[in-house]
């Protein structure tokens, strides 16, 4: 090129020509856009010390689409003139001034990769001196494709092609070289894939990628593959102490999908990494936000079905306005998916983050992952193989890594682990993702998450789904404030389905069922559980504790409790929120055990009350706690009391009433009402009984009735009404204004006393009616409706054609288990206070179930010798064995025992009835006294299924996995050192299931422990 010959200043905006002009490449040659023009050019220069005439000439190579505009000065447009034949004559003045000719390229109708070239030639006029000629070339690249594997930088950045490799034929544009290129011209710019050879191209960065700070969208499924997912990235050939991301995004506005990023580590692979900060993640977001992730694997490999994780996480948001969809995050050493500080906001996640590609695995083992009956374990305190952990599909896998050390990566302090965690990153949205497989958390808030949404997300095993794919630790911990969960559903999760540890979070619409520990631990203040429109209400079930409200673990800056339950299902489900319940017991419902000031419930017919039902121990359980609230509430059909206080970590049954209410326990052990008689009257039911109370002041009497010929959803209501007491014990003589036929139907009381501490219930007495003609115990009103064995009518429940009211030998009366009940003595004998009893108020028994419940009475005078009592129920539903609940002469304590005809007492099995044979003072008369009264309580039965023994197998890493049949599905395991002197605990984790067996691993501490099987 001649001495005096300069390239002028290039791409200067043209705004006259084209509006949506854009300053292209500072190069000779530039690579344009559709939506860009590009100036380029030639500065004339006069040696002379006089102006001199030049002539000037374009010459263009032909190329479809373009246009080129030729400027003076970068004003006057002298296309035709230099375009002409003959040329265009320019004065140039004298100086290092000259004169400036451009070129200005437009490409408005120019197809895709095609260059457009000129050359301008500057004679002068003369003929006296060299000519200046300058060759312009610009190239139309909108979508950059990167053809070429390898790791190569582009060794001439400023020519019109991106060929890092010029010794071959043809343009070989790789990864790293398409982002230089994007990165050094503004606006936005696409990257594609087009790399020759079988599978899936794998791309092995040798130092780390340029960061990207300039708009952009890399398209992994362009690579023409038949996968969604068409390139891998891989960090595995970086140098030892990267702490660069896969790809590291600050520009903005910037799309990345259809690509696996995996193996980017701090470390040599092969090697454990260090869990010292920082951690390189797959993908980082930061700066600018607004990007969007879809479709890419994060630390699984293209198959999706192996894992090769990143160090840190599969993707780190530092930024706001993002949206991830569509991607699978599995396999990455800390988290799967990070939101780390106060610019990440207003981001949205909507993925599967931990387990397979389809969902159908995950692992959470270290290797050689230990296998009983189908299952595998992962061992206690082994040695990892790298190989096996390498490929874990568990999102924070590393936190299994020496699990007898505490390390960064393990403590609740610095472990920001899970599938997604969200870290002082408030105003968030995670919805429809699956989240499942993952080595600790699902999902975990910590810090300042306020705002945060989480919405419609599966967490965890889901029915039928692989026992891996429970995550090991939470479905959701909210270590957090003001977090919003709707709809989410959190099932079969090592330990609870939901931590609560913050204040004022809310929880709607969730489905918690089959996780380790609880549905939802609440450790939290002010938290809410549920609601009273339906997509509010939760749904509890197959928990060890449905719901446990409790003390935190850890130091907080908050007083646990003032939360509120209201509007849940716990111990059923109904898969619409309507209609039929169907039974999926937790062990206990409701446990507080060290929370106070709790509401649980609220008045029926505002839809606040919580449904309690089918559960295995107690419906609600009070053990450490003051000031809870437990009212309005459903709470029927569970294996023990609806409502039991207890002054140990286990139920203690229902409390005597103790004259100043003085004994210790959760709810200070409040009294319950000692309820003796409910009569109804035409406007008015008519109520004895008494009240110890513990404190003068406003106390709230709870009525709950229930009409067990109703089904289980409409069956009961409450009122609330309040009283003022005086302490001491106190009479309680009331009238309830009713003009509702009650008669028939059962009544329970509960106080609540003026410090919000709600008592226990009384037992059941039934509502009767004024008249009672035989004085057996159920007056006329009720006995008169008692489906009649006669041909005819009501009130012959024996069917010998005479009015059951009017015999003092009969009665007949409606059962708290639903159906009727009607005993028949000899004419000669009275019967009396007939009672249909609690069969959970009793002592349980693990091998019988009772469909009707139990009854209480007596009956007088005994002759000499036998005396028997038929008994008939609704349907002619006799069941073939008869059990009797109650002291016998060689064992003095109440208890079940069988009743089975001896000769001379016990029940006879017929067709349509049960005939009980008594002898006064012995096997049956509950006195154990001769004194012409028989006293007694039973009910009919059936002999459940004898439960399988439990095997017991030790495993090389010492510990031992239980099992046992699974022909009985829904048993439980329960644990004890010693069953003289402690109850038994029930195991914190829900058994595992494949084909017939189910198994649980427990890990020995010092001294022995005692296992035992339990039923629903």
């Amino acid at each position: 090129m001649p001495p005096l010959v300069r390239t002028a200043a290039t791409a200067r905006s043209v705004s006259i020509f084209l509006a949506l002009l854009v300053v292209g490449q500072r190069a000779d040659a530039l690579i344009i856009r559709s939506n860009q023009t590009a100036a380029v050019g030639i500065l004339i220069v006069n040696a002379e010390a006089s102006s001199r005439d030049y002539l000037l000439s374009a010459t263009e190579k032909a190329e479809p689409g373009w246009v080129i505009v030729y400027l003076q000065a970068g004003v006057i447009d002298i296309t035709d003139e230099i375009t002409a034949p003959g040329g265009l004559t320019v004065s140039v003045p004298p100086g290092p001034g000259g004169l400036a000719v451009q070129a200005v390229f437009l490409p408005a109708g120019a197809p895709e990769n095609s260059i457009k070239t000129t050359t301008i030639s500057a004679v002068p006029a003369d003929g006296n001196g060299p000519s200046q000629d300058r060759s312009l070339t610009v190239r139309l690249l909108t979508t950059i494709v990167v053809n070429d594997a390898r790791d190569l930088e582009d060794p001439d950045p400023l020519d019109e092609l991106i060929d890092t490799d010029p010794a071959h034929p043809g343009e070989q544009t790789t990864l790293r070289a398409a982002l230089n290129f994007c990165n050094a011209r503004s606006g936005f710019d696409s990257i594609a894939f087009n790399i020759p050879g079988p599978g899936i191209p794998r791309l092995l960065p040798q130092t780390p990628l340029p960061e990207i700070t300039s708009p952009i969208e890399i398209d992994g499924t362009t690579q023409p593959t038949t996968d969604l997912v068409g390139i891998e990235i891989r960090g595995e050939a970086l140098p030892t102490a990267n702490s660069t991301a896969g790809l590291v995004i600050s520009a903005g506005n910037s799309t990345i999908r259809g690509l696996a990023l995996t193996r980017f580590r701090s470390t040599k692979f092969g090697l454990i990494p260090s869990p010292a900060a920082p951690n390189p993640s797959g993908i980082l977001l930061r700066g600018l936000g607004g990007n969007t992730v879809e479709f890419c694997l994060l630390g699984v490999a293209p198959s999706g079905q192996i894992g090769a994780g990143n160090e840190g996480y599969g993707l780190r948001i530092e930024s706001s306005g993002n949206t991830v969809t569509d991607c699978l995050v599995s396999g990455n050493w800390v988290g799967g998916i990070g939101l780390f500080g106060p610019d990440a906001t207003d981001n949205t996640i909507s993925s599967s983050i931990g387990g397979s590609l389809g969902g159908t695995h995950s692992s959470n083992f270290l290797a050689p992952a230990l296998r009983v009956e189908g299952l595998s374990f992962s061992p206690h305190n082994a040695t990892p193989i790298l190989s096996t952990l390498d490929s874990n599909l568990a999102n924070s896998s590393i936190h299994f890594v020496q699990l007898s050390q505490s390390t960064p990566w393990e403590s609740t302090q610095a472990g920001f682990l899970g599938g997604i965690v969200l870290h002082n990153a408030p105003r968030n949205i995670v919805t429809g993702s699956s989240v499942q497989g993952n080595g600790a958390d699902g999902i975990r808030l910590l810090g300042n998450a306020t705002e945060t949404l989480l919405q419609s997300n599966v967490i965890g095993q889901i029915m039928g789904g692989s026992p891996t794919l429970k995550n090991a630790g939470h479905g959701i911990a909210l270590e957090c404030d003001q977090a919003h969960l709707l709809g989410n559903e959190t099932s079969g999760n090592a330990r609870s389905g939901v931590l609560v540890r913050g204040s004022d979070n809310l929880i709607e619409g969730l489905t918690s069922s089959r996780n380790g520990e609880c549905g939802i631990r609440c450790e939290g203040f002010r938290t809410t559980i549920g609601g009273t429109p339906f997509q509010t209400k939760g749904q509890f079930f197959s928990n060890p504790t449905g719901i446990l409200l409790t003390a935190p673990v850890v130091p907080v800056n908050f007083t646990p409790g003032n939360n509120r339950i209201w509007g849940n299902l716990i111990g059923a489900k109904s898969p619409f929120g309507v209609g039929q319940l169907t039974p999926s017991p937790n062990l206990r419902g409701i446990h507080i055990d060290g929370s106070d000031d709790n509401v649980i419930g609220g008045v029926t017919l505002s839809g606040l009350f919580n449904t309690i039902v089918y559960n295995h121990h107690e419906g609600i359980l009070v053990t450490k706690g003051e000031g809870n609230a437990l009212i309005g509430n459903t709470v029927f059909k569970n294996g023990l009391l609806g409502i039991d206080l207890s002054n140990s970590e286990e139920g203690d049954g229902r409390d005597p009433s103790d004259p100043g209410d003085l004994d210790v326990g959760g709810n200070s052990k409040t009294n319950a009402p000692a309820l003796l008689q409910a009569v109804q009257g035409p406007s008015a039911i008519h109520i004895l009984g008494s009240l110890a109370a513990g404190s003068t002041g406003s106390y709230h009497i709870e009525f709950v009735f229930l009409d067990p010929q109703l089904s289980l959803n409409a069956s009961q209501f409450t009122i609330l009404v309040g009283f003022e007491f005086a302490q001491g014990t106190v009479p309680l003589t009331l009238d309830l204004p009713t003009t509702t036929d009650l008669r028939g139907s059962y009544l329970r009381l509960s106080v609540t006393d003026p410090d919000s501490n709600s008592s226990e219930h009384s037992r059941w007495v039934r509502i009767e009616g004024s008249t009672h003609s035989d004085n057996d115990g159920v007056s006329d009103e009720i006995e008169s409706r008692v489906p009649s064995r006669s041909a005819v009518g009501t009130g012959d429940g024996n069917g010998d054609n005479l009015p059951d009211a009017n015999q003092m030998s009969v009665a007949s009366l409606p059962l708290l288990e639903g159906g009727y009940l009607t005993l028949a003595a000899l004419p000669s004998q009275s019967l009396r206070s007939v009672i249909s009893t609690s069969t959970p108020a009793l002592q349980p028994n693990s091998h019988l179930s009772f469909p009707h419940g139990s009854w209480s009475f007596g009956f007088s005078p005994v002759i000499a010798g036998t005396s028997s009592i038929s008994i008939f129920v609704t349907g002619d539903a006799v069941a073939p064995n008869y059990y009797n609940f109650g002291p016998t002469p060689n064992n003095p304590a109440p208890h079940w025992y069988d009743f089975s005809f001896d000769g001379s007492t016990g029940a006879q099995i017929l067709a349509d009835r049960v005939i009980l044979h008594f002898m006064d003072g012995q096997r049956g008369d509950h006195d154990l006294t001769t004194n012409g009264v028989i006293a007694t309580e039973g009910g009919m039965a059936h002999l459940l299924p004898a439960l399988p023994n439990p095997r017991f197998m030790p495993l090389v890493d010492g510990s031992i996995a239980i099992l046992w049949d699974n022909t009985l599905p829904g048993l439980f395991l329960q644990e004890t050192p010693s069953p003289a002197t402690t109850p038994w605990q029930f195991m914190n984790q829900a058994p595992l299931v494949t084909g017939s067996s189910a198994t649980l691993r427990v890990l020995p501490d010092s001294g022995s422990k005692l296992f035992r099987l339990g039923r629903p």
